[in-house]
């Protein structure tokens, strides 16, 4: 009997059996930790996870290119000879497409498996708000405009700072050398003043070629699988510091796109060097102004028209920026990752990028107090 199965089905093999329960035993305890946030914040966020992170920063961070350009080749040789090695015994198509399936459904329950443990189960822990005391919420339409009022001067005195001013023209190699290491101690240090323990170094590489990432609306991305942080490298160099930190804050175990695009406004803000602070601050402003534009459009249009000439020309550089990569699939990757998203139970999907917002505004209102 046994025989006649693997002669039909290719599947009576312990082998697959055992990638098809590591899969279902990762889901399994996904639903466990997620009942129990404050066990999976001790033993997974602070204990297991920091575990990997060492290892990552020790083994591979290190390395002077992305290990994404080894990883990607490897997973298609190991994929074509998984489906070969496990092809159907069975020559009719019917029972060739069965194998196919079977073989696509061993190969996602290690995937995923895999994505649980090293980076995935982070989305169990105790939530970021409850974890440092803050209490996130929406603010109303009159402090929008003053808020962009206020930030606006912060943007002109820092943008005084730069060399020829009003005819810099941005580029990646006038920022600081050691960018990278700066972030990540600023972004430390803001973690241990909410009451986390941060262990490692993170890393952000560049990818190539440019437009990568940027055509299917992705700034930058973290890969749990070699612990590295990714930028496009066809990324606006005012967006290099911000995008850089938000990636970093991925790479400490933090899941929510808006709490990383908040950490990483906090940790470009503390920086010395005015083009770090400076680009914390315009990527917060433009994200002031895209809530501000949805409720008051035309007069935001006339806001706009009155900022110094340095400043609407920095916001052109970057809007042309990304027109210069449009997408490959319009909507695609939105909706993918909202799903995705969703899932994994950020409830908000897509959106959680711009609360950042509320964040922001409510962590100042509570520290002004």
């Amino acid at each position: 009997m046994k025989e006649r199965l693997n002669k039909i089905f290719g599947f009576v093999n312990l082998k697959r059996w055992v990638f098809l329960g590591i899969g279902i035993l990762s889901l399994l305890i996904r639903m466990l930790l997620n009942a129990f946030p404050a066990f999976t914040e001790k033993y997974y966020a602070e204990g297991f996870f920091k575990m990997i992170r060492w290892c990552f920063d020790l083994f591979l961070t290190r390395l002077p290119f992305s290990l994404f350009y080894l990883f990607v080749p490897l997973c298609i040789i190991w994929v074509v000879y998984f489906f070969r090695k496990n092809k159907s015994p069975i020559k009719k198509w019917p029972f060739r497409i069965l194998n196919f399936f079977i073989n696509l459904i061993c190969l996602t329950s290690l995937v995923l498996a895999a994505f649980l443990v090293f980076w995935g189960y982070n989305y169990c822990r105790i939530p970021f708000s409850e974890k440092i005391g803050l209490e996130r919420k929406a603010f109303p339409l009159s402090h929008l405009k003053s808020d962009l009022e206020t930030r606006t001067l912060t943007l002109i005195q820092l943008r005084q700072q730069f060399k020829d001013k009003e005819n810099y023209t941005w580029k990646t190699s006038d920022l600081p050398k050691n960018l990278q290491d700066e972030l990540s101690k600023h972004l430390r240090d803001v973690l241990i003043e909410m009451g986390y323990s941060p262990n490692g170094n993170v890393k952000a590489k560049i990818l190539f070629p440019k437009g990568i990432l940027l055509r299917n609306s992705v700034s930058g991305f973290y890969f749990p699988f070699t612990g590295e942080g990714h930028l496009d490298a066809g990324l606006h160099p005012a967006k290099v510091p911000f995008t850089t930190a938000h990636e970093m804050a991925h790479g400490y175990g933090f899941t929510d796109e808006g709490v990383c695009n908040f950490l990483g406004y906090l940790t470009c803000i503390r920086s010395d060097n005015p083009m770090i602070r400076y680009s914390g601050h315009i990527t917060f402003w433009r994200q002031v102004a895209v809530s501000y534009k949805k409720y008051e459009r035309e007069d935001y249009a006339a806001f706009r028209k009155n900022l110094p000439a340095e400043i609407i020309a920095d916001l052109d550089d970057m809007n042309r920026n990304i027109l210069a990569y449009p997408d490959f699939f319009p909507g695609v990757q939105n909706k993918t990752y909202e799903v995705f998203l969703k899932s994994q139970g950020v409830k908000e999907g897509t959106a959680s990028y711009g609360k950042v917002v509320d964040w922001v505004f409510t962590w100042e209102n509570q520290k002004s107090k």
